[in-house]
């Protein structure tokens, strides 16, 4: 899939109840998404009994944002094309993925796969 730009990007963020979970879990289906041709980016975030006075939600939404922003400003040497991006998110992921791409309001963000995370705002 990948053309000059780079590979199409995946951007996952991991759920855990904002309070635990990790980037590598072995429930995500990296594999699957690598095979296809994409290339996949999953984020860390903080939690709130991860720092002194706990990491509050504001935290975690710039812990993902400044992910988001680490691709496309690195775009040429991760070997992505950040114009076309899927933002992927389960339970608390999904809602911080959601939340991000919709605070962003970027057009590079193509969609939003969000598992069961929470939506109404």
């Amino acid at each position: 899939l990948a053309d000059e730009a780079g590979f199409p990007v995946i951007f996952h963020v991991h759920g855990g109840g904002w309070d635990s979970g990790e980037k590598s879990n072995p429930m995500t289906p990296i594999g699957y998404w690598l095979e296809l041709g994409y290339a996949f980016v999953s984020v860390q975030y903080r939690f709130p009994s991860m720092t002194p006075g706990g990491a509050t939600i504001y935290e975690q939404l710039n812990d993902v944002q400044d992910a988001w922003e680490y691709v496309k400003a690195n775009w040429g040497s991760l070997g992505v094309d950040p114009s076309m991006a899927v933002f992927v998110g389960d339970s608390a992921g999904g809602h911080l993925a959601c939340t991000v791409a919709y605070r962003l309001g970027d057009a590079s963000i193509r969609g939003i796969f969000n598992l069961f995370g929470a939506t109404e705002w």
